[in-house]
């Protein structure tokens, strides 16, 4: 019965922005939280690997508390309920110079990156999604007079 409820809201919901919000927090109150076993932990630690392991150390256990913080994202929203969502973040991470250490932090971190705790933390997770850390060409002279001003 919920199933067909379902498809009606996320039919309706394409039609605004702010109604596509709204039904989608109306979905996801419908459908509950995902059953622990739905998440697939080792895939998610694969698809890091996968993007990463070039650059920043493997991820390779899955203790409780790692566990925990995949579960927080996982949940945060059904558009990070599937894989892609988690190739998407990893890739974008891969092409960070920043976060995969090929281009130094800088100020006593010079020889920092990344790892796979740090990146599922919610807030760089936030950072990364909104481009915080894409990678930029060098500042002129002009823009580093500009953003001292």
């Amino acid at each position: 019965m919920h199933e067909f409820l379902i498809q009606d809201l996320e039919a309706v919901a394409k039609t605004t922005p702010r109604l596509a919000t709204l039904m989608g927090r109306a979905v996801e109150a419908l459908r509950g939280p995902p059953d622990e076993n739905s998440i697939p932990y080792e895939d998610i630690l694969a698809s890091f690997n996968k993007h990463l392991s070039a650059y920043l150390p493997r991820a390779s256990r899955l203790p409780g508390g790692r566990k925990n913080v995949i579960r927080a994202r996982w949940n945060e929203n059904t558009d990070q309920r599937s894989i892609e969502w988690w190739d998407t973040l990893f890739a974008r991470a891969a092409a960070s110079d920043f976060i995969t250490g090929r281009r130094p932090a800088g100020n006593g971190h010079e020889n920092w990156r990344a790892n796979f705790d740090w990146l599922i933390k919610p807030a760089n997770v936030t950072k990364l999604l909104e481009g915080n850390y894409d990678n930029r060409g060098p500042r002129t002279n002009v823009e580093n007079i500009e953003r001292f001003r």
